[in-house]
């Protein structure tokens, strides 16, 4: 008996110590990827880029995850029915030059994060423009100010990125303490934080998704007509507005009017991250954070549009 106890204690030592080793070894290969454009969506990356969860960070992300089944995709797919649902939902504008995304990525490797980033954005052009609509994509970086309280603090620009993500859900956490933690510590906290806000109201789980379905729906909804009313717009105060043809000659003089429209609209967007882009010394990217960049951006779309106007 007490070879047989012997036995199973070493087996369990040796099951604990694989459980570790591995789970050292699986939080060593996850990635972060956020997603922000007024709804706030984290993707939690396996190392084989398949998605482990998608996290609504704030109010605009839970509408836009209730029925979305992200958990298992390929990031590139998850991405992809991501953007879908932000067009459909009007957070995309069809028929804005206003649109801008900020991605950043978090990974222990400096080579995979540029790696997620680039993918990120390739991905999300890729796919923005196929549904005929544009987009200012904006990698994220850290400011100056947020590089030197890393180097004080003695940790990593991605653990301060973390921090940062914390603390703008929970402003009870200190920098100071929380660089005491790990990289995946923070990003627990992270997940626990989003998932106690929830559990803390008072509707039911069911319930809740049920009124995130019918908000979703009222989003949508909206954003059609909005959108219908447009079209109708842009064709009674074209040149081309007659009472008399027919629908289909109708329908082909507005979808030439939407072409046109856009084809203005895609060019507005290169203007303005061209002009970003030169007046951040060709590197704002990395050395500018988002409410800079957002901030720049609209500042030279009202100086663009005064410009045109006179």
């Amino acid at each position: 008996m007490k070879v047989i106890r012997c036995i199973s204690a070493i087996v369990i030592i040796l099951v604990i110590i694989a459980f570790t080793i591995y789970a050292f070894y699986y939080n060593k290969n996850i990635n972060y990827v956020t997603i922000d454009i007024n709804p706030s969506v984290e993707f939690v990356l396996r190392k084989d880029d398949k998605v482990l969860n998608a996290i609504a960070l704030n109010e605009d992300a839970n509408f836009l995850l209730v029925d979305l089944d992200l958990n298992g995709m390929q990031y590139k797919e998850a991405l992809k029915t991501l953007v879908e649902a932000l067009i459909l939902m009007g957070y995309i504008d069809e028929f804005s030059d206003e649109n801008s995304v900020l991605v950043t990525a978090y990974s222990n490797k400096d080579s995979n994060n540029s790696r997620l980033t680039d993918l990120t954005i390739s991905t999300l052009k890729e796919h923005i423009e196929y549904k005929e609509a544009y987009c200012l994509l904006v990698a994220n970086g850290l400011t100056e100010t947020q590089k030197t309280e890393a180097r004080m603090l003695n940790i990593s620009n991605e653990k301060m990125l973390f921090i940062e993500r914390l603390i703008n859900l929970d402003d009870s956490y200190t920098k100071n303490n929380l660089s005491k933690k790990t990289l995946f510590e923070i990003q627990k906290m992270i997940n626990k934080t989003v998932k106690d806000r929830e559990n803390n109201k008072s509707t039911s789980n069911s319930i809740r998704d049920g009124i995130w379905r019918i908000g979703k729906a009222k989003i949508i909804q909206d954003f059609q007509i909005k959108c219908n009313q447009h079209r109708e717009d842009l064709y009674l105060n074209s040149q081309f507005y007659n009472e008399e043809i027919t629908n289909e000659e109708k329908q082909a003089i507005l979808n030439s009017l939407i072409n046109g429209e856009k084809d203005q609209i895609k060019l507005k967007i290169k203007e303005y991250s061209d002009r970003l882009i030169e007046q951040n010394n060709n590197n704002f990217v990395e050395e500018k954070n988002y409410a800079v960049i957002k901030n720049n951006y609209e500042q030279i779309r009202n100086e663009l549009k005064r410009s045109n106007n006179n």
